[in-house]
């Protein structure tokens, strides 16, 4: 799913340099890609046990004792006895390379559109700024959409004695040991499996992430403005309010999109390889309907307990 912009660490760096010191573009972009790794290995444990659940075909209530997962503590210390600690980290290697060409993609689009959507001021009005950010999610999610697909691949293989007593063998060693075998035995589009998904769910995420992101920053402004006017305070917004703000819009606009992000999850995962998900989903809409009725409407939705605790530490 594409990530929340990066608005506040912006607004944050400018409250914490010095004075008359400002990064250049080289300098934060590198400062935003070691935060983004960071933070990206932080929360991998967070991330595995998301995708497991999300290409969990069978109901996670009375999963217990069988191939599913019965519940996000309980995933955890199962991941853990079957694989190991390393188990918890699988295929965050391959996301922390991913995280470089995607934020670049993103920000070159982004500050490359931008000015075909501002007006004579140079002002660009809330529903234009959403466009104009769908337009770099999608130019950032193509561009490394089959290193995602590694990911999600290396992430849903198992190596060990699972809890049902099979032993399991890696299927990809590694990143370009999945992306040579998938194109080669699925064809080079397999690469690309579930991007209509991906794409649709990038509608509602920026749309929803930016008007909710502006409008609680204007009611939390507007508080911020009345509070120092009554206790004579500076009453601008600081790098707290950004960030709790930041939090709230990401969680809020990634449950908005987040069916879509389960079932490309489920698009990525699907083939006859072993390990992988053995499901015949042939187009979004279909993949949506199986799933409410084999699953529940809130099948649609697993997973998002980890999700949403990994939005605050991953949010940048």
């Amino acid at each position: 799913m594409v990530k929340v912009e990066s608005k506040s660490v912006i607004a944050a760096s400018s409250h914490a340099a010095p004075a008359g010191v400002k990064l250049g573009k080289v300098q934060t972009f590198l400062c935003g890609g070691v935060a983004g790794v960071l933070s990206r290995t932080f929360t991998a444990p967070l991330d595995v046990t998301k995708i497991l659940f999300q290409v969990q075909a069978e109901p996670i209530k009375g999963s217990t004792g069988s191939k599913g997962y019965d519940s996000f503590s309980g995933a955890l210390v199962r991941i853990y006895k079957e694989e190991g600690l390393t188990g918890l980290w699988k295929g965050n290697v391959v996301a922390c390379l991913r995280l470089g060409p995607y934020s670049a993609v993103k920000y070159w689009t982004f500050e490359n559109t931008k000015d075909y959507f501002a007006d004579s001021t140079g002002q660009i009005a809330p529903a234009k700024r959403a466009a104009c950010g769908a337009l770099a999610g999608c130019a950032a999610v193509l561009t490394t959409y089959p290193l995602d697909l590694v990911k999600t691949r290396l992430t849903v293989q198992k190596e060990g004695k699972g809890a049902d007593g099979v032993v399991y063998k890696k299927t990809y060693n590694g990143t370009w040991d999945c992306l040579t075998k998938v194109s080669r035995e699925e064809g080079f589009f397999a690469l690309f499996k579930g991007l209509s998904p991906t794409i649709i769910g990038v509608i509602p995420f920026e749309a929803v992430q930016f008007t909710f992101y502006n409008w609680i920053k204007d009611v939390r402004a507007a508080q911020k403005a009345e509070s120092a006017q009554k206790s004579g305070g500076d009453g601008k917004l600081q790098t707290f309010d950004f960030l709790v703000l930041g939090c709230i819009s990401g969680a809020v606009a990634q449950t908005a999109a987040y069916p879509f992000d389960l079932m490309r999850k489920r698009f990525m995962a699907q083939s006859n390889a072993p390990g992988m998900l053995k499901t015949q989903y042939t187009s979004t809409w279909g993949c949506a309907r199986e799933i409410v009725q084999k699953e529940g409407f809130l099948g649609l939705y697993k997973g998002t307990v980890p999700n949403l605790l990994k939005v605050c530490p991953s949010w940048r």
